[in-house]
């Protein structure tokens, strides 16, 4: 009996152990793969805003962040749908494709539509000017994302 509990213990430590790592490792992961708002919160810090603006502009980006990886996490479910239906056996006409790429791209717009929305909130609260070089600086910042993203070979 001593025997077998040892072994059923050790097979319960490894178990979580392995959970625990997997969890872990999903994490660390998730954090790689969402920057998250910080490069454009660093753009904030150099722009010498008075607090309570600061403050504001800091919350509506920290909203627009989290509603974009909201968006993000529905596409991508959106997409796997698509590639379920397309790696299916059996037959396969636009008629059964359609109505999934017509929810991908509402979805999409509703995101950008979105998106907008916050960048117009965050003019109204800069101004012409200061609104002007947050934006150039985070299309500059954009553009060094895509580069690091684009395909190699």
């Amino acid at each position: 009996m001593g025997l077998t509990f040892w072994k059923k213990g050790v097979w319960v430590l490894l178990f979580f152990s392995l959970a625990f790592n997997i969890g872990f490792f999903f994490t660390a992961a998730n954090r790689k793969m969402r920057p998250g708002p910080g490069p454009i919160l660093k753009i904030l810090d150099g722009m010498d805003l008075p607090e309570e603006l600061r403050g504001k502009v800091t919350d509506t980006i920290k909203q627009l962040d989290t509603d974009h990886w909201k968006f993000r996490k529905l596409l991508s479910k959106e997409e796997r749908k698509i590639l379920d239906l397309m790696g299916r056996p059996g037959n396969l006409d636009m008629d059964m494709v359609a109505p999934l790429i017509e929810s991908y791209s509402q979805i999409s717009k509703k995101s950008a539509l979105n998106k907008a929305g916050y960048i117009i909130e965050i003019r109204k609260l800069l101004g012409s000017e200061k609104s002007l070089y947050l934006i150039s600086e985070m299309k500059k910042n954009f553009e060094k994302r895509m580069c690091k993203d684009k395909p190699q070979g």
